[in-house]
C-alpha cells in the first residue's frame, strides 16, 4: 500500500513539474497585483464614508478593489465596478441620513396605523438584493458552452441550441420588484424614482443599498414620507442614458416586455428569451443594455446565439463581460466601421466587418497572458487573418508581445467607447 502510495506521489510530482514546465514554456503569467494609487487618482483612494484597500489583485482579469466603509465592506470586481459602487457608498450616506432622521420615524408610526400597515414589516425586513453563483471572467472563458460557433449576417441564420440551463448558473428571482401588490401600493416607482435622484442603479446587487432603499420607499409610499435627493457631480450609473431611463421609469414587467419585444423582432426564440429573463446574474438593466446594443448593430436576423451565451452567464461579472462585450461591437459597428457579422465562439463574442477583419472585444481591466487567454484565443486565429482586439483597459508586457507577434492588431483603452470619453490608461 504504501509503495502504491509513493508511486502515485511521485506521478503527481512529475504532472505538476511538467505543467510549470509547459507554463513557462508558453511564457504565461501569474495574477499580478498593484498598488490602488497607480490605478485611480488620489482623489478616489479615501472620501468621507470610505477608504480603498492599498493593494488591487488582478483575477481573471480585472481588478479587484476592496472597499472599507461606514455601511460595511464592499468588493468592486472592475475598475468600472469602482466607480459603481463610490456611488453607491454616497448614496448610502444620504439614505442612511434620511432613515436616523425624526421624519422617518414619523412616516412609520404613521404607515403603522394606516391602510398600510402591512407595509411596515417590508420596512423592517427589506428583500435580499439579486445575487449570482460566485464566479468571473476567468472562468467564463474557459466557456460555459462547447458547442462551436454560431455565426450572424444577412444571409446565414445562427444554429439552434438547447435552451438548459448551464450549471452553477441561478435562474430564479428573489426580487420583490415585481410583486403586483408593491406595484399597487407604489413601493416599486417610488424606489425607481429614489434611485435616478441618487444616480444609482435600482437593480443594483449591492444588499446594503437595496435595503436602504427599501425602507426609504416604503416609508414615502405607506407613511407619506416626503424626500428628495440630489447627488452632485453624478450624471449617470454607467449605461447609455436612454437605457437609464428605462430602468428608472418603467417597471419591470414593462420592461421585460419591451425587452422581449425587441428580441422578437430580431429573430431570437422566446425559449431562449425566456433563459435570459430567468438567469439571476442578469438584471433588467443588464438585460436591457444589452437588447439595445443587439438592437443597435442591426444585423438581419441572429442575434440569437449572443442571448443563448448570455443565458449561460454564471456571475454578474460574467454577465457584464458579455453585455460590455456587445456594447463595444454596437459602438465599432456604428462609429468606426459597419459589421458583416457577429459570432459566438466558446465565450467570446466577435465581429468581422466589411474588411473581413476579425474585431474582438475584451471588457477587461488588465490582459495578461496565461493559459486561459491561450486557450480562448486559439479558437478564433483559424478565423481569419487580419484580426483586431479591442482591450477595455491595459495589456501587460508579455501579452503586448505574444498577440502581436499572433497577427493581433491591439487596441487598449476601448473602455472609452462605452463611456465616452478618454481613458487614462
Amino acid at each position: 500500500m504504501n509503495s502504491v502510495i509513493a508511486r502515485r506521489s511521485v506521478v503527481l510530482a512529475a504532472v505538476t513539474m511538467l505543467m510549470g514546465v509547459r507554463a513557462m514554456a508558453q511564457g504565461y503569467e501569474t495574477d499580478p497585483q498593484f498598488v490602488a494609487g497607480t490605478l485611480v487618482g488620489a482623489e478616489k483612494l479615501f472620501g468621507d464614508h470610505y477608504r480603498l484597500a492599498a493593494l488591487v489583485p488582478v483575477q481573471g482579469f480585472q481588478y479587484q478593489f476592496s472597499i472599507e466603509s461606514d455601511f460595511g465592506e464592499f468588493t468592486a470586481e472592475s475598475q468600472r465596478m469602482l466607480d459603481v459602487r463610490l456611488i453607491e457608498i454616497a448614496a448610502l450616506a444620504e439614505l442612511k441620513q434620511t432613515t436616523g432622521s425624526e421624519a422617518f420615524a414619523n412616516a412609520l408610526a404613521h404607515a403603522a396605523t394606516g391602510p398600510y400597515r402591512t407595509a411596515v414589516s417590508f420596512v423592517s425586513h427589506p428583500v435580499e438584493t439579486i445575487t449570482g453563483i460566485p464566479g468571473g471572467v476567468g472562468r467564463f472563458l474557459k466557456g460555459i458552452t462547447r458547442s462551436g460557433s454560431k455565426a450572424v449576417n444577412g444571409n446565414q441564420q445562427s444554429a439552434q441550441n438547447e435552451q438548459a440551463p448551464a450549471e452553477g448558473v441561478e435562474q430564479t428571482s428573489t426580487s420583490n420588484d415585481s410583486d403586483p401588490v408593491r406595484s399597487l401600493l407604489g413601493a416599486n416607482s417610488a424606489k425607481r424614482r429614489l434611485a435616478r435622484e441618487l444616480n444609482v442603479d435600482p437593480y443594483s446587487d449591492n444588499t446594503a443599498l437595496q435595503e436602504e432603499l427599501e425602507r426609504v420607499a416604503w416609508a414615502s409610499t405607506a407613511g407619506g414620507l416626503v424626500v428628495r435627493f440630489a447627488v452632485p457631480g453624478v450624471t449617470e450609473i454607467g449605461y447609455l442614458a436612454d437605457v437609464e431611463n428605462l430602468v428608472w421609469n418603467v417597471s419591470p414587467a414593462e420592461l421585460e416586455a419591451l425587452n422581449a419585444e425587441a428580441l422578437k423582432l430580431m429573430g431570437v426564440e422566446e425559449s431562449a428569451q425566456q433563459a435570459l429573463f430567468a438567469n439571476a446574474s442578469f438584471s433588467p438593466t443588464l438585460v436591457t443594455s444589452l437588447v439595445h446594443a443587439l438592437a443597435g448593430i442591426d444585423l438581419p436576423g441572429g442575434q440569437q446565439a449572443v442571448v443563448e451565451l448570455a443565458a449561460r452567464a454564471d456571475s454578474p461579472a460574467a454577465a457584464r463581460f458579455v453585455t460590455d462585450s456587445v456594447n463595444m461591437l454596437h459602438h465599432y459597428h456604428r462609429e468606426k466601421m459597419p459589421l458583416a457579422a457577429v459570432t459566438v465562439r466558446e465565450s467570446l463574442v466577435f465581429g468581422t466587418n466589411n474588411a473581413k477583419t476579425i474585431v474582438l472585444p475584451l471588457p477587461v481591466d488588465y490582459l495578461s497572458w496565461n493559459a486561459d487567454i491561450d486557450v480562448a484565443l486559439g479558437t478564433l486565429e483559424s478565423v481569419a487573418s487580419a484580426r483586431e482586439m479591442l482591450v477595455g483597459g491595459s495589456t501587460s508586457n508579455v501579452a503586448s508581445e505574444v498577440l502581436t507577434a499572433r497577427g493581433w492588431t491591439l487596441s487598449p483603452g476601448a473602455f472609452a467607447l462605452l463611456e465616452g470619453t478618454e481613458t487614462s490608461q
